[in-house]
């Protein structure tokens, strides 16, 4: 103790650590390649540099350990170091140590810290893996529209009409156009949340969208699927925020600090203006604007949405760590379940707090000042395998890329940023090479299409992008089956559709830090090259025997190869398992 927090800690030196936690900015693999110290895991995502939009406090071992921590108790703090199994030193600081930490109770009160975790041990990594998504999943099985892996969704953030970055119907119209033209497959146009007048509002911009239903119509015509992205968060000058906080039981369904009755109202900042923000840990908050997404789709002919935000990081600073600590945790674990419910069917959320079988969409990776363009697009590029394995691991078998080519439109504080968005678009290497990281994932989320991409002098770039972009999907749409098959097994399972490569070869030390491979289920070995400026990359085929898809001929691990790789190839092999 010492005078400023007490802590009680428990210190592990096991080897690799996966996921820690919670998914990372510029996430590394395995998480002891990027140690960190004294960090607070809550379920809070955005509240720090520390952790994005999913947060669960499970830890999974190498050595055949997991925990899964009490999200209900006291603050957790966590350190790890970079540490390794062929350490030939022994460090007493070294290694993974975590536990409640939280401020001294003052003089003469008394206080109970309470620190609850769960620590199962099995034969290896991927078997108490298993056991420990049997024992802590959402026990409903999640619904899968097919038609979300066979082909992209593609969001409209990319469009603007004029110097403020407005959004119309035409436009949207306009998009989907040009994708079917151009060959490019398309399963749902998702418009994001600038359709509305006000934030919160529910009505269309009658500027903007005169005519929703016939735009709407429009995309079903072309086999496309038209979905909103939905948010929490309600203006103050709409007349929704006027009717809920006149009647003192709707007033609660905003969140209050703290989560006290008649607290004061949170105001949060997000790229739309200053907000109210919704409290779905209130299930009347849920029921009532579950009903007025309901009249949107009945209206419009609308078959679902997008739900962004649910992050507690957006309420206030803590005041203490006691009860508002509880609210806080509550306020996020409550907000993916609500999402469900307000959207129903395969909902698309942005954040989750446990093991669920909800589709997550993993974060776009946040710019870092002092880097150009190309630096910040190599480290995301570097972070996209990792991210999705954390994902993965930490309960959500199914999942939603990040924006391929990352997202431009996001500022160094997380939120949109459209004014410096023009600075930061990929070039048209990066916008490949990301495609190909991707290309095996469940589901592709476009917004930056490829038709923009010209030939670049500066960048000396005389790609035919649109051509390579299809030549990539083409690849992956020869593989429908066999995603299909994988992903229906996920949905069922909860077992992860993307896996580390040490699943399959739990005892592979080589595996055990492979961090730009993965496995689709048990059979399909992927392997992008997530890098730019070169044209090759060296592959670690784990032990047995492999169908190289590119040639059709046999190798056999374990051994690494030399394999070259074209903006329009992903190396990818075939497990060829004994009769």
């Amino acid at each position: 103790m010492d005078g400023a927090r007490s802590e009680r800690l428990i210190s592990f030196c096991l080897f690799f650590t996966y996921p820690l936690g919670g998914q990372r900015p510029l996430q590394k693999w395995p998480s002891n390649f990027q140690p960190t110290k004294n960090q607070t895991v809550t379920s809070e995502p955005h509240s720090s540099n520390g952790f994005l939009n999913v947060v669960v406090p499970y830890w999974l071992f190498t050595t055949g350990v997991s925990i899964m921590a009490d999200g209900t108790s006291n603050t957790i703090s966590l350190t790890l170091n970079r540490t390794t199994p062929n350490s030939k030193t022994a460090d007493p600081n070294s290694g993974f140590r975590f536990g409640v930490n939280a401020k001294d109770p003052k003089a003469g009160e008394p206080t109970i810290q309470t620190f609850a975790y769960t620590l199962c041990v099995g034969p290896n990594v991927t078997s108490v893996h298993q056991n420990s998504v049997r024992k802590y999943r959402d026990p409903t099985v999640a619904g899968l529209e097919e038609a979300l892996i066979e082909r992209p969704v593609w969001t409209t953030f990319a469009l603007g009409i004029d110097e403020h970055h407005n959004l119309d119907q035409e436009a949207v119209a306009s998009f989907a156009e040009v994708l079917q033209d151009s060959g490019l497959p398309v399963s749902q146009i998702i418009i994001d949340p600038r359709w509305e007048s006000q934030p919160g509002e529910g009505v269309f911009q009658p500027t903007f969208f005169p005519n929703p239903a016939i735009l709407v119509d429009s995309l079903k015509a072309r086999g496309m699927s038209a979905q909103l992205m939905v948010h929490p968060f309600i203006a103050q000058n709409t007349t929704e925020y006027s009717l809920l906080t006149a009647d003192r039981n709707t007033r609660s369904y905003l969140a209050q600090e703290g989560g006290l009755v008649g607290g004061a109202l949170i105001e949060v900042t997000w790229w739309m203006g200053r907000a109210a923000m919704l409290d779905f840990s209130k299930i009347e908050a849920v029921k009532w604007t579950a009903a007025r997404v309901k009249s949107l789709f009945d209206q419009f002919g609308l078959s679902g949405c997008w739900f962004l935000g649910g992050s507690s990081g957006w309420l206030p600073a803590r005041r203490s760590p006691g009860s508002e600590s509880a609210f806080r945790r509550n306020f996020f674990a409550k907000f993916a379940d609500g999402a469900g419910q307000v959207c129903g069917g395969t909902v698309t959320v942005d954040v989750s707090a446990r093991f669920s079988r909800k589709i997550v969409r993993i974060a776009d990776a946040r710019w870092e000042p002092g880097k150009t363009s190309e630096e910040n697009l190599q480290s995301q590029l570097k972070s996209i395998i990792p991210s999705a394995l954390t994902v993965s691991l930490l309960g959500h078998p199914i999942f939603v890329s990040s924006t391929i080519g990352g997202n431009p439109f996001v500022g160094l504080n997380g939120q949109l940023d459209f004014q410096n968005a023009e600075a930061k678009y990929p070039s048209a290497e990066a916008y490949l090479r990301w495609l190909g990281a991707v290309l095996f994932f469940p589901i592709l989320q476009f917004s930056i299409p490829p038709t923009v991409f010209p030939e670049d002098a500066a960048r000396h770039e005389k790609y035919d992008v649109l051509q390579l972009t299809k030549n990539l999907l083409a690849l992956r749409h020869n593989h429908t089956d066999y995603l299909l098959r994988t992903a229906r097994a996920a949905a069922q399972t909860g077992y992860p559709m993307i896996r580390p490569l040490w699943w399959s070869f739990p005892t592979d030390r080589t595996a055990w830090t492979t961090d730009s491979q993965y496995l689709v289920g048990d059979d399909l070995l992927v392997a992008p090259l997530v890098a730019m400026g070169v044209g090759a990359r060296g592959v670690y085929l784990p032990e047995g025997r492999w169908l190289v898809a590119a040639n059709g001929q046999e190798e056999r691990g374990p051994k690494w190869m030399a394999v070259a790789v074209r903006l329009d190839e992903v190396p990818h092999f075939w497990r060829i398992k004994a009769l």
